[in-house]
C-alpha cells in the first residue's frame, strides 16, 4: 500500500535584519516549500515507518540557527531534511518514541478519523484522505477486534444525534449493515432480516392491490408512502439507536415501532390487517415478518375485530348502493309512500314516521350516516378513530415522546460552534461566486423566498456548490464545509452524500462560471475548469469568532487579478445565511 502523509499546519518563521523585501522573500520561500520541500519530506517520512503503521507526530520544531539570506533561499528545503535526518537517524527501528510521537495500526487510524468525522462532519486536520473501501474495511476490522472501539462508538452515538444521521447519510447501506453486525456481534441479524422483509412487502406491487381488494381506503385515508430511501433511512437511524442503547426488542415490538415511525398516517391496526390479507405467496417469502405480524396481532385482537366489522359493514353498504334501484322498488311495494323513512347505516331496518322517540333515539346511536333525498352524507375521514383504545393511547404517548426527541435534535443542530473553532478547507475561492448563488438556486427551483424548499433542495444546493468549485460529483461531506455555510447550515449538520446532479443542473452551474468569466474581464479566455483551478479550489482556513466566520484564503501569484473583480467579497451575508463571512485573502 502506497504511503500517504498529512501535515496539518506548516509554519516557517524567519528573522531578518530589516523588513526590506520581506514580502517578496516570503513569497519565494513559500513557493520553494511547496514545490521542493514537500516531495523531499514525503521521501523521508516513507523511511520513518512501515506501510501498515501510522506514525502520529503532534509537533515538530526545527531550529536551523543562523545563515545568510543567500543560503536560506538556495538551500532551505535541503537544510530542513538534513536536520531531520540527523535528529532522528533510526526512528523506524526505535522501540520507544519521544513524547508527542505514537505508532498506531493503520486500522485504528481509520477508526479514529471516522469517529471524528461522525461527530464534527469534517476530518481531523492531519487525517489522510483514504480510499473509501480501505477506510470502511479498517473501521470494521477495528470494531470487531477492539472492545474499546465499541465503547467509543456507544458514547458518541448516544450523545450526538447528528453522528447517527451522518453514519446513515454518508455511508452505503451495506457498510451500515456490516457495522451493525460487527458492533452487536451479529445479535441483531434477525432484526436486519425483518427490516429487509418488511421493505420488500411494503413496496411490493401486491400491497396496493390488497388495499383496494379489502376496501381499506374507504375507512381511512391512505397516506403517501415515503420514498424507499427515506424509509430505509428512518428505520436505520432508529435501529442504530436501539443497538447502541443495548435494548433487546422482540420482533413484534420492532414491527410496531417501524410502522409507527415510517407510516404515522396509518395506525398499526390497519397495517396488521393489511399484512394479514396480503397474498400467501408474498408473506411466505417473509417468514420473520409473518411471525411478527401474528404475534403483534395478539395485542390488537379487539381492534382487529372491530376493524373487520367496519369493513364488512362498508362492503354491505357498497353492495346496497350498487343495487339501490332494486331496493327502491322493494320500498315502494312494502311501505306506505306517504310516510318518510330513515335508513340507518347498513340499510337493515326502516323506521316509518310515527316511530316512538325512544326507539328513534336508540337507533340513532347506531347510525353513522343518514339518507337525505337519496344522497348519503358521511363525516369526513381523518384517518383517526373517534374513540381511542388503550393500545392507541400508548401509541400517542410514544409519538409525543418521539416528537420531543426530534425537537431536541433540531435544537442540537442549531447550536453554534465553540468560539475559536478552526476548520481547514480546499475550496475557499468559492466565496468569489456569492453574487450568483441566489440566481442559480432560483433558476433550479430550490428556493422559496429566503429559505430552501425542503431538505432535498438543501442537500442539492450543497452538492451543487461543491460541483461549482471542483467540477466533481458525489463530494464527501468533509469537503463541503464552505458550501454548507453558504447554504446557511453549520458544518456539523449532516447532509446526504449520494445526491445526483442532473445534466441540466450541471449545465446551469457551468453557465454560471461562464457568466463570472465574462463579467470578470481580466480572466480573458479562461475556461470554467481554469477558473476552478486558479481561484475556486484554493486552500483556506475558517474560524468562528465573535458570532461570525472569518475566512482566510491562501494567496497565489496571479491574485493580482482580484483587483479587477467587479464585485467585493470582503463581507458576505446572503439572505438565507444566519451569519456573515468576512474574507481575508492573505
Amino acid at each position: 500500500m502506497e504511503q500517504q502523509h498529512a501535515i496539518g499546519k506548516l509554519l516557517l518563521e524567519v528573522q531578518l535584519p530589516s523588513r526590506q523585501e520581506a514580502f517578496s522573500l516570503q513569497s519565494r520561500l513559500s513557493s520553494r516549500c511547496t514545490t521542493e520541500l514537500l516531495p523531499l519530506l514525503a521521501e523521508l517520512l516513507d523511511s520513518w515507518t512501515d506501510p501498515g503503521v501510522l506514525l502520529q507526530i503532534d509537533k515538530l520544531e526545527i531550529d536551523l540557527g543562523s545563515c545568510s539570506l543567500e543560503t536560506l533561499e538556495k538551500e532551505l528545503p535541503h537544510l530542513i531534511i538534513e536536520w531531520l535526518r540527523k535528529r532522528y537517524p533510526g526512528i523506524r527501528q526505535e522501540a520507544y518514541l519521544e513524547e508527542g510521537m505514537e505508532r498506531v495500526p493503520v486500522g485504528q487510524g481509520y477508526f479514529e478519523s471516522w469517529l471524528y468525522f461522525l461527530e464534527h462532519g469534517v476530518l481531523p486536520h492531519a487525517a489522510i484522505r483514504w480510499q473509501r473501501q480501505e477506510w470502511e474495511t479498517g473501521i470494521l476490522e477495528t470494531l470487531s477486534a477492539e472492545t474499546q472501539a465499541c465503547r467509543l462508538c456507544q458514547e458518541l452515538l448516544l450523545s450526538t444525534p447528528d453522528a447517527v444521521k451522518r453514519l446513515v447519510l454518508q455511508f452505503s447501506p451495506e457498510f451500515v449493515q456490516n457495522w451493525l453486525l460487527a458492533y452487536s456481534a451479529s445479535v441483531y441479524q434477525p432484526l436486519l432480516q425483518l427490516v429487509t422483509e418488511l421493505e420488500t412487502v411494503v413496496y411490493h406491487p401486491q400491497l396496493l392491490k390488497t388495499i383496494e381488494r379489502i376496501g381499506l381506503q374507504q375507512l381511512v385515508t391512505i397516506p403517501l408512502f415515503p420514498a424507499r430511501t427515506d424509509f430505509h433511512h428512518t428505520i436505520t437511524v432508529w435501529l442504530i439507536k436501539e443497538v447502541v442503547s443495548a435494548r433487546q426488542s422482540d420482533h413484534a415490538f420492532f414491527l410496531k415501532e417501524v410502522i409507527r415511525l415510517s407510516f404515522p398516517g396509518l395506525p398499526v391496526k390497519y397495517w396488521l390487517h393489511l399484512l394479514q390479507e396480503m397474498p400467501s405467496t408474498v408473506m411466505e417469502a417473509s417468514p420473520l415478518l409473518q411471525q411478527a405480524t401474528l404475534k403483534l396481532a395478539d395485542q390488537y385482537t379487539s381492534d382487529l375485530v372491530v376493524l373487520k366489522q367496519e369493513l364488512a359493514v362498508k362492503a354491505s353498504y357498497n353492495e346496497f348502493k350498487q343495487s339501490s334501484s332494486e331496493i327502491d322498488d322493494v320500498i315502494v311495494k312494502s311501505v306506505d309512500p306517504s310516510k318518510p323513512m330513515v335508513l340507518p347505516d347498513g340499510g337493515d331496518n326502516f323506521l316509518p314516521a310515527g316511530t316512538s322517540p325512544e326507539t328513534k333515539a336508540k337507533q340513532s346511536e347506531k347510525e353513522s350516516k343518514t339518507l337525505n333525498g337519496g344522497e348519503v352524507k358521511e363525516a369526513p375521514v381523518t384517518g383517526k378513530d373517534n374513540t381511542t383504545s388503550g393500545t392507541e393511547k400508548t401509541e400517542n404517548i410514544n409519538n409525543t415522546a418521539s416528537a420531543d426527541e426530534d425537537v431536541e435534535e433540531i435544537e442540537e443542530e442549531r447550536k453554534p460552534p465553540a468560539e475559536g473553532t478552526v476548520l481547514y478547507i480546499n475550496n475557499a475561492g468559492l466565496i468569489l461566486l456569492h453574487p450568483y448563488l441566489g440566481i442559480l438556486f432560483d433558476a433550479l427551483g430550490l428556493r422559496e423566498e429566503n429559505h430552501f424548499k425542503d431538505d432535498a433542495a438543501l442537500n442539492k444546493a450543497v452538492q451543487l456548490l461543491g460541483y461549482l468549485a471542483s467540477g466533481e460529483d458525489e463530494i464527501p461531506e468533509y469537503d463541503l464545509v464552505l458550501p454548507k455555510l453558504l447554504c446557511g447550515i453549520l458544518p456539523s449538520q449532516p447532509v446526504k452524500r449520494n445526491v445526483l446532479l442532473t445534466a441540466t443542473e450541471k449545465t446551469e452551474a457551468d453557465e454560471l462560471l461562464l457568466s463570472v468569466i465574462s463579467h470578470w474581464s481580466a480572466l480573458g479566455s479562461t475556461t470554467p475548469d481554469g477558473l476552478r483551478g486558479s481561484f475556486l479550489m484554493r486552500e483556506g482556513k475558517l474560524e468562528w469568532k465573535e458570532e461570525e466566520w472569518q475566512l482566510y484564503v491562501t494567496q497565489q501569484s496571479y491574485d493580482m487579478l482580484l483587483n479587477r473583480l467587479p464585485w467585493g467579497f470582503s463581507v458576505v451575508g446572503l439572505s438565507w445565511m444566519p451569519w456573515f463571512i468576512k474574507t481575508v485573502w492573505i
